[in-house]
């Protein structure tokens, strides 16, 4: 009877030090992995911070109702409204756990709180991008986006055509009747709005990530 206990005593204790090898080897991998994704999340806010600022700038510029710049400096300005703004989070590792159960090895309510901020945080990018999308696609912005942003619908001049001058297709005035048409104000309002939840939803994910990273470490040190 004493050697079936210490039996299962020694056994039970060759499974606690196997899962607590595994659990520091997944803590490991989730730190290597989150502050892989707080990279590419810092580069992504970024390029949004700046091409939030563009669209702030194309707006002041529209505001002043005179041309203190260029049609083809406007339809720079304008490429920010349509622009995407790809991201990718690295969740390899906590999938591959998740899916296997070691998961649970990380006995810890504060990172499931934190993960679950992330993941709701990650599903709302995933549906702003795909409502960006579509409206970039749509037939009536995928027009206008012709005539805000871009810098190359030019015509060439047959006046002199040994000069084979290029001359933007529309005027500033033009440009700006388009851009203020009820069309072109709500196609432009709409894409704002889209880019601010997003810049939001950039810092939610980004403040989950951090707090992510500071419990996996804190778990590590416990070790």
């Amino acid at each position: 009877m004493i050697g079936i206990l210490l039996a299962l005593q020694v056994n039970n204790w060759n499974e606690q030090r196997k899962e607590k090898k595994i659990r520091k080897e997944l803590v490991a991998s989730l730190i290597e992995d989150f502050e892989g994704t707080q990279e590419i999340l810092s580069q992504v806010i970024f390029e949004a911070d700046s091409l939030f600022n563009n669209m702030n700038t194309f707006y002041d510029l529209i505001s002043k109702k005179t041309q203190i710049t260029t049609v083809d400096s406007l339809r720079t300005l304008g490429r920010s409204f349509f622009r995407s703004v790809p991201f990718e989070p690295i969740l390899s590792t906590y999938n591959e756990a998740k899916s296997t159960g070691n998961l649970n090895l990380i006995q810890s309510k504060a990172f499931t709180d934190k993960m679950t901020a992330f993941n709701l945080a990650h599903k709302g990018y995933n549906q702003v991008n795909h409502i960006s999308t579509s409206n970039y696609f749509s037939g009536a912005m995928w027009d206008l986006r012709k005539t805000f942003g871009s810098s190359s619908i030019l015509i060439k001049t047959t006046a002199i055509p040994e000069k084979n001058k290029l001359k933007p297709q529309i005027s500033y005035a033009e440009y700006l009747f388009i851009v203020e048409s009820p069309l072109g104000e709500a196609a432009l309002e709409n894409q704002y709005v889209v880019f601010q939840n997003m810049k939001n939803i950039f810092s939610d994910m980004d403040n989950a990530i951090k707090g992510i990273i500071a419990i996996l470490k804190s778990l590590r040190e416990e070790e």
